[in-house]
């Protein structure tokens, strides 16, 4: 099971952003053809739960990121339109950590270690006024 997930795991960082996630659609409903409609409401049904235990665990000390991204990857393989959202995520992630990048190579190290602090404040600021507003 490790060494599939490890397979699974490369061929999703393979693909270039932006076309990650439908690549795992596509590679899920080729192999699966055949399941029954029970199995893939079974699996929407578990990718949710387990992306609600991440957001609750996200503001926790653990991975609660690492369980919401499972959980986002669980509805990504079983909707195209929840692959085609997240693809849509990833370019813009993909799109600010290149400016980043080319921030820091501006900036130097001990700038760029302000500006990811002061970027990390602001979206733990986020998440918490999130979670306020949730509860």
């Amino acid at each position: 099971m490790i060494q599939t997930l490890k397979k699974q795991w490369h061929l999703f960082l393979r693909s270039p952003p932006g076309q990650r996630f439908q690549d795992v659609h596509k590679r899920r409903t080729a192999k699966q053809r055949d399941s029954s409609a029970g199995r893939k409401r079974g699996l929407v049904i578990a990718g949710i739960v387990i992306c609600l235990l991440g957001v609750v665990a996200l503001p926790l000390p653990g991975p609660g990121s690492v369980v919401l991204a499972g959980g986002l990857m669980m509805l990504a393989a079983e909707s195209v339109v929840v692959a085609r959202a997240l693809d849509r995520a990833d370019k813009v992630r993909a799109r600010l950590m290149t400016k980043m990048r080319h921030a820091c190579q501006k900036l130097g190290t001990a700038k760029c270690v302000l500006l990811a602090a002061g970027a990390a404040a602001m979206l733990m600021g986020a998440v918490v006024a999130v979670w306020i507003w949730l509860t």
